[in-house]
């Protein structure tokens, strides 16, 4: 999203020209700044969805993911990981923040926003 922002008239006041100047600068500022924000928007998006289709670090991650998309418990996803339910309900922490979300409802939409 390119472009010149130009104001045309017949009054060639110092105080329009001045005012047109003001004007065509703060339209050529919100655009970069909308600019700026697709494009930030845009790798938000793209770092969300690598969570779901990278490799992670950990497997637990995405084993975690699967199981919770199956609408289990964090005893029951414990017990078909063999660790412990604090480092269940950990990486289901750090997987929220990474992917900005505050429940499992809306861990579950993202997936299917992504997939």
């Amino acid at each position: 999203m390119q472009g010149y922002v130009g104001v045309f008239t017949t009054d060639d006041s110092e105080n329009f020209k001045m005012i047109s100047e003001m004007l065509a600068n703060q339209i050529s500022y919100e655009l970069h700044v909308y600019r700026e924000k697709l494009l930030i928007e845009e790798i938000i998006k793209t770092d969300r969805s690598s969570l779901f289709t990278r490799e992670p670090k950990h497997k637990v991650d995405l084993r975690i993911i699967q199981n919770i998309m199956q609408g289990l418990k964090d005893k029951e996803i414990a017990d078909n990981l063999h660790i412990s339910v604090s480092t269940v309900r950990n990486h289901i922490n750090k997987l929220f923040e990474e992917l900005d979300v505050a429940s499992r409802s809306q861990l579950i939409s993202l997936h299917y926003e992504i997939a």
